[in-house]
């Protein structure tokens, strides 16, 4: 996405890959904002049943920012802390010096949710081969939302028979 001062590529997450994945389809089938998931998620127990949710778990906000390495800069980590956002951006490795331990491992963090999140990106493109063919926006979000429970349920049985087999 991009905002008229060209702050591109960034999207929005602060929970695991487990609850983004189910609740990226609940926020396109009802064309939610984040702030509106959120408060949602925090005003009905069905959304947070759904999400896998209980009463004591911290409810994901919409505050946090995930991006890569490509779009970290002073101009962009301002804009975030002035709009509220919490900054998840990769650092990057310093030039004609090794990556500093502590910063190794912050990115890697990053990385591990971040690349789970990816993943059901990749897949659903293999599915759709990148374009979806309908007529209409009701019929093209009801198939991405079908493609949405395929992974879930391809996902839910690869976990299933990892589980038998440990």
């Amino acid at each position: 996405m991009t905002n008229s001062k060209g702050f591109r590529g960034l999207w929005i997450l602060s929970c695991s890959a487990l609850i983004w994945k189910r609740l990226w389809p609940i926020q396109t089938l009802n064309n939610l904002s984040d702030e509106r998931t959120e408060y949602l998620i925090n005003d009905r127990l069905s959304f947070m049943r759904f999400l896998g949710l209980g009463l004591s778990d911290r409810v994901p906000d919409a505050k946090t920012v995930w991006a890569d390495t490509d779009y970290r800069s002073k101009a962009n980590e301002d804009f975030m802390e002035k709009q509220g956002f919490v900054s998840k951006v990769h650092r990057k490795k310093p030039h004609r010096k090794p990556v500093p331990r502590h910063i190794q491992r912050s990115n890697a963090e990053k990385s591990v949710i971040r690349s789970r999140v990816e993943h059901v990106f990749v897949d659903q493109k293999s599915q759709t081969g990148l374009f979806i063919r309908t007529v209409g926006i009701t019929r093209a979000t009801m198939r991405i939302g079908l493609a949405n429970i395929v992974y879930n349920m391809r996902r839910f049985l690869f976990m299933e028979r990892m589980n038998a087999s440990s």
